[in-house]
């Protein structure tokens, strides 16, 4: 993975994780005000944040796939296509939270 430096300062592996994390202006995900979850423009779930380091996990010697490929796949997965999916058909979560 080449290094990079962020607009936060970061430089080296902190520089690619946070280009890693953060979603590109045209993104219909953006996390969640306190880091715990990927969520839709409409605010539904699509991963919880520790959902997505199991999966991270096993890219240990490997830079993963871009996140909004894994995003989407996990979307696709779940059979969630973000906003567009009426709410009734979305599954209620047990803390509350809109789940896909």
């Amino acid at each position: 993975m080449n290094t990079v430096v962020s607009k936060t300062g970061f430089s080296g592996e902190m520089a690619n994780a946070a280009a890693w994390l953060t979603p590109a202006m045209e993104a219909d995900w953006h996390w969640d005000l306190d880091g715990g979850a990927i969520l839709w423009e409409d605010d539904t779930t699509v991963v919880m944040a520790e959902e997505l380091a199991l999966i991270c996990e096993r890219y240990h010697h490997e830079p993963p796939p871009p996140l909004s490929a894994i995003v989407s796949a996990l979307a696709m997965l779940k059979g969630c296509r973000g906003p567009s999916i009426p709410q009734a058909q979305r599954r209620p979560h047990p803390t509350g939270r809109q789940i896909c």
